[in-house]
């Protein structure tokens, strides 16, 4: 199966455009195919190389869109290398996943400037973690 780029223009209104997004801004997005016929849609701006300190680690995050449209990635740092990223979910700015081998999850939410503000979360412990576009 394919997956297809499309760029849209976000119309938003007035007060969620001033706190999250200029009101119009040109995002390119994967479409893929969704189960029972329905269509996924990825934005394809979340792609790249981030960067973050999680206490003494800093760590990489390698983000691409796969051939069924679907965000995937993995995660570098200290003495670890090609972690798999699991489980993204994507809403408007939100971003969250999780890593099985771990156990771990981050989520947090993108800023104008493309970086990330979120929380790393493993067993009870809870730690900032951003990221910024390398």
């Amino acid at each position: 199966m394919k997956t297809f780029a499309l760029t849209l223009l976000i119309l938003a209104g007035p007060g969620w455009a001033q706190t999250v997004r200029p009101a119009l801004q040109p995002t390119q997005y994967a479409l893929a195919p969704g189960q029972h016929g329905t269509v996924r849609v990825v934005p394809l701006a979340l792609a790249g190389e981030y960067a973050g300190q999680l206490g003494p680690i800093r760590i990489r995050m390698h983000l691409r869109v796969n051939d069924q449209g679907d965000l995937v990635g993995r995660l570098d740092g200290g003495d670890f290398t090609g972690i798999k990223v699991d489980r993204f979910a994507t809403n408007y700015c939100d971003l969250s996943f999780r890593i099985p081998t771990l156990p771990a999850t981050w989520s947090g939410v993108a800023n104008p400037d493309g970086s990330f503000t979120g929380i790393w979360r493993q067993g009870s412990q809870a730690q900032p973690l951003n990221f910024e576009r390398r």
